[in-house]
C-alpha cells in the first residue's frame, strides 16, 4: 500500500515536470494530474498517520476538519513538497529523454492495482456519495416502522430505583470525544478511574454508530442515523445552512427527542459543544429543541475550539446559572484524533493520545473537586460517556496494545450520584441506543410516547432485538449482542438498520 503509493506518486510528478504547456490541452492534463498528486499525498498522509487510507468514516466526516490537529492538516502539503523536491532532483539526476513516457505507462499500470491511493480514494469517494444519496422512503415503509415501534412506555419492569433514585434530579452528561473503555486507567487517567469506583459503572457496553453527528444526535434521540457531515452533492449536515439543517431534520419530526420529553416533565435544557453556535454540529444539536445551546461565544473565544479546560471552565460557570431541575449536556474535543494537548502533558508528553487523555482526566478532576463544593453535588446525577469509540488507528492500538479493527468498542458509562455505592453492571454487549431510555428510567420518568429503539440498561428483563446490540458504521453493522464483536451479513437485518437510519434522518 505504501510502496504502491510512492510509485504513483513519483510517476505522477515526473509526467507533470516534463510538460510543457503550449495549448489549453496540456494546461488541462497538467491541472488534474496536480489534482492527483494533491489526493495522492492524501492517502500517504493518511498510510503515515493511522496505517491506512484516508476511511470512508473520515470523508463522510470532512466538514469536522476543525477538530482535527494542525499536524494532521499540515502533513499533506509535506508530503506533496517532499515528492515534487524529490522529483526535481531525479529529473536532473535522470537525462533519459523518455523517462516521461515510461513514467506515463508506469502510472496507467498502477491504476490497474485495486490498492493504489487513487483507487481507494475514488472508491471510497464513490461510497460516501452512494450512502448520502437520499432516497425516498414508501408511504408503506414509513408506516410500518411506525407500527413496530412506536410506544407509550419508556421501561417495563426496571431495578434503577434500587440501586439509584433520581426523581426530580438534575442530570449533567458529559460525552468525551473517541474514548473506549480500556483508556480508563488508574495511571493515565486517575480521577476517572476514582470517579468509577464510586459510581454504577456498566461493563460490554458499545457504541451504536461514529462518528460525532451520528453519535451524539443518535443516543439523544435512541436512534439510527444515515447522514454524516459531509456528502459530495452538497447536502451533508457540515455543508448546510441553519435553514437547510433544520428543514432536514425537523420536516417530519419522526424521532423521539429527549430534551422534549424532558421539559414536558418540567425539565429545563442545555447542551454544551466546543465550537460556535453557528457551526453545523452545534446548529444540529439545535433541532433536538434544548432550552439553549453554548459554545465558544460564551467563553468569549472568537475562533477555533474550545479547550478541554475552557469546556470544563464554561461548565462549572453555566451549570450554577441553570434553572433546575435541569439536563445539561457537554461535549468535549480535547480527545479528537490528531490533537495534542495544549497544556498538561503525560510524563515526557511524546505521545499525543496519552497527552490528550491525560490531560482531559486533569481537567475533569479539576472541575469535580470545584463541583463537590457546590449544593449542586447534593441534586445532580453526573453521567460519563462517549460521543462513540476511540478511532483504532495503528499508533492507538499500539499505545493501548489493542488489535480491534473495528469502530466499534466498549465505552464507558460511569452514573454517579451523591451517596450512591460502587455497582459493575454487565450491559450484556447492548449499546448506546440505550442511553436515552436508562437516563429516563433513572429520572423516574416510566412512560411517554416514544419511537425509541434502545431500552433502559435497568430493566430486569433486556429484550436483544439485535437492534440495541447491533452498531452501524456507515454500511459497516457490527453485532455485540454477547459481548463480542462480529460483522452482520445477514441482508434483512442490514436492510432494516439502513431503513432506520433513514427515518432516523427525518
Amino acid at each position: 500500500m505504501f510502496l504502491i503509493s510512492i510509485i504513483q506518486m513519483f510517476s505522477v510528478m515526473i509526467i507533470m515536470l516534463n510538460i510543457k504547456i503550449k495549448d489549453a490541452f496540456r494546461a488541462i492534463i497538467l491541472l488534474l494530474l496536480l489534482l492527483l498528486s494533491m489526493v495522492i499525498s492524501i492517502e500517504i498522509s493518511s498510510i503515515i498517520s493511522i496505517g491506512e487510507y484516508i476511511p470512508t468514516l473520515a470523508l463522510a466526516n470532512i466538514s469536522e476538519t476543525n477538530s482535527v490537529g494542525w499536524k494532521i492538516k499540515l502533513l499533506p502539503f509535506l508530503v506533496f513538497l517532499s515528492f515534487m523536491i524529490a522529483s526535481l532532483i531525479l529529473k536532473r539526476l535522470i537525462k533519459e529523454k523518455k523517462i516521461r513516457n515510461i513514467m506515463i505507462v508506469v502510472f496507467l499500470l498502477s491504476l490497474l492495482i485495486p490498492i493504489s491511493p487513487i483507487n481507494a480514494f475514488f472508491s471510497s469517494s464513490y461510497k460516501v456519495y452512494s450512502e448520502a444519496k437520499e432516497y425516498n422512503m414508501s408511504p408503506h415503509e414509513i408506516s410500518d416502522i411506525k407500527s413496530k415501534y412506536t410506544k407509550e412506555i419508556v421501561t417495563n419492569d426496571s431495578y434503577s430505583h434500587e440501586i439509584i433514585n433520581g426523581n426530580g434530579k438534575n442530570i449533567l452528561v458529559i460525552f468525551i470525544e473517541g474514548m473506549s473503555s480500556l483508556v480508563i486507567s488508574k495511571e493515565l487517567t486517575p480521577n476517572l478511574y476514582e470517579f468509577r469506583k464510586k459510581s454504577i459503572s456498566f461493563n460490554n457496553y458499545y457504541n451504536h454508530t461514529a462518528a460525532t453527528f451520528r453519535g451524539l444526535r443518535g443516543q439523544l434521540t435512541s436512534s439510527y442515523q444515515m447522514t454524516g457531515g459531509y456528502h459530495k452533492d452538497n447536502s451533508g449536515l457540515g455543508q448546510a445552512s441553519k435553514v437547510e439543517i433544520e428543514h432536514k431534520l425537523n420536516t417530519y419530526n419522526y424521532i423521539t427527542k429527549l430534551p422534549i420529553i424532558l421539559e414536558e416533565n418540567g425539565y429545563h435544557t442545555y447542551f454544551q459543544a466546543s465550537n460556535s453556535i453557528d457551526d453545523p454540529l452545534s446548529l444540529m444539536l439545535s433541532t433536538l429543541k434544548f432550552n439553549h445551546i453554548y459554545g465558544r461565544e460564551d467563553y468569549n473565544k472568537k475562533s477555533g475550539e474550545l479547550t478541554d479546560k475552557e469546556s470544563f471552565d464554561l461548565l462549572f460557570k453555566k451549570l450554577n446559572e441553570a434553572k433546575q431541575p435541569f439536563f445539561y449536556g457537554v461535549y468535549t474535543v480535547g480527545t479528537h484524533l490528531g490533537l495534542d494537548s495544549p497544556d498538561v502533558k503525560f510524563y515526557d508528553g511524546r505521545n499525543e493520545y496519552l497527552n490528550h487523555f491525560h490531560q482531559l482526566d486533569h481537567w475533569f478532576g479539576d472541575f469535580i473537586s470545584h463541583f463537590n463544593k457546590t449544593s449542586l453535588s447534593k441534586d445532580t446525577i453526573i453521567i460519563i460517556t462517549s460521543d462513540h469509540a476511540s478511532y483504532p488507528s495503528e499508533d492507538y492500538k499500539k499505545t493501548f496494545k489493542t488489535d480491534n479493527t473495528f469502530f466499534v468498542d466498549q465505552i464507558p458509562l460511569i452514573i454517579w450520584s451523591n451517596g450512591v455505592e460502587f455497582k459493575d453492571i454487565n450491559a450484556h454487549g447492548l449499546n448506546s441506543l440505550s442511553l436515552t431510555p436508562t437516563i429516563l428510567d433513572i429520572l423516574g420518568i416510566k412512560e411517554s410516547h416514544n419511537m425509541f429503539i434502545g431500552e433502559s440498561l435497568f430493566e430486569k428483563e433486556k429484550n436483544k432485538n439485535e437492534l440495541n446490540c447491533t452498531s452501524a458504521i456507515g454500511d459497516l453493522y457490527v453485532k455485540t449482542c454477547n459481548g463480542k464483536m462480529e460483522i452482520e451479513k445477514r441482508k434483512e437485518k442490514t436492510e432494516l438498520i439502513k431503513q432506520l437510519q433513514l427515518f432516523g434522518d427525518r
